[in-house]
Parts: structure tokens; C-alpha cells; sequence
């Protein structure tokens, strides 16, 4: 009993930090969207109104773009949102199911191992040579590269967690919490919020009648 309670105490401190995570990173990446979105807008008003510029506002916003995109892996990864090509695995037996799940898991996560292991190599070879962007504003690019660095690690991070966490779900025979954590979102999955909503609604009005 204490087990499953420990289990259950896991699955939901898991879950509070995924949803608290993938909002934080979220709305981190919406700012710098919105960033972006204003600092180009400027550019083009102050060049067709006043013949100025900004200046690197191209730069900027081609660093604000990587570091966003390295924020989204790991709003996709908590959210299970990467496509994957489950027809397959459909029709398979649960053992397969599963085997398949943490396959895809163990790709993924090689896959991200890889890419930051090169970029990794990349930010070190910047700081070590100083290197500066041939743009007016000659920006070290160290500086935005370890920012995004920093997002990729990140999403390593969160995928080598869920990957420990469903190997811990599938050795406690815990299919809810496995499927939680590395089966695909199906198209029930998705429609089950607005599923929901109507449900609420349909009550709502009964009740009011």
C-alpha cells in the first residue's frame, strides 16, 4: 500500500511540475515571439516613416527564433505533442505497444543527445575563439548560443526524466502512468478537452431548464 501511494505521490509531483514547466516555457517563448514581433514592426515603421533603422534587429531576431525553437522541444516533449506515425503500433499487442514506446523514447532522446553534444562543441569553440557576428553590432555569439544551449540541455533533461520514469511505471506494471508518460497522443486524447467542455455545458444548461 505504501508503494502505490509512493507511486501515486511520484506520478503527481511529476505532473505538477510538467504542467508548471510547459507553462513557464511557454510563456517564455510567447515574450520573445512578441519581442521579436515588436522590434521588426519598429524596424519597418521607423524605415518607411523616418528612413532610420534599428540596426541588427535581423540579427536579433534570428537568435531570439533559435533559442524559441530550443524552448518548443520541451513544450512538445511535456506535452507529448512530436508527431509520431502510431498506425502500427495500433494494431500491435501491448508488449509491442510498449516496446515501441520506449524505442521511440530511447530514438528521441539519442537524437537530442546528439544535437546538444554538437552544440556543446559549437558554444565552446565560440567562447574559446571570441568569435563576433559580422554585423554592425558585432555580437559575441557565444552569448545567444549559450542561451540556447541552455534550452537544449534542458530538453534533454526532461526527456531522460520521463524516459526513467516510464522504465520505473513499466517494472510496477503502472500502464496509466506509462501511457502517461510515452504513449502517443491519439486523436481521443485530443478531443477529450473539448469533449469535456461540451459535457460541462450540456450540464450546465440542464440544470438551468
Amino acid at each position: 500500500m505504501s508503494g502505490g501511494r509512493t507511486e501515486e505521490e511520484m506520478m503527481n509531483t511529476w505532473d505538477r511540475f510538467s504542467s508548471r514547466m510547459n507553462k513557464a516555457l511557454t510563456v517564455t517563448g510567447a515574450c520573445l515571439i512578441l519581442a521579436i514581433a515588436i522590434g521588426i514592426t519598429a524596424e519597418i515603421l521607423l524605415r518607411k516613416i523616418f528612413n532610420e533603422t534599428l540596426g541588427g534587429m535581423d540579427e536579433l531576431a534570428s537568435y531570439g527564433f533559435a533559442i524559441f525553437t530550443a524552448l518548443a522541444f520541451s513544450v512538445a516533449a511535456l506535452a507529448r505533442a512530436n508527431i509520431r506515425i502510431d498506425v502500427l503500433r495500433s494494431w500491435c499487442p501491448r508488449p509491442a505497444r510498449v516496446a515501441l514506446d520506449l524505442l521511440a523514447q530511447i530514438a528521441l532522446i539519442a537524437f537530442a543527445g546528439f544535437l546538444t553534444w554538437r552544440a556543446t562543441l559549437l558554444v565552446g569553440a565560440s567562447w574559446a575563439k571570441g568569435t563576433t557576428a559580422i554585423t554592425p553590432l558585432a555580437t559575441p555569439v557565444a552569448w545567444p548560443q549559450s542561451v540556447w544551449l541552455a534550452a537544449l540541455w534542458v530538453f534533454v533533461t526532461i526527456l531522460c526524466v520521463m524516459f526513467g520514469l516510464s522504465v520505473r511505471a513499466l517494472l510496477r506494471g503502472d500502464d496509466a502512468a506509462l501511457a502517461t508518460l510515452a504513449a502517443p497522443v491519439g486523436e481521443l486524447d485530443e478531443l477529450a478537452p473539448q469533449q469535456h467542455t461540451i459535457t460541462e455545458a450540456l450540464t450546465t444548461g440542464a440544470k438551468e431548464a
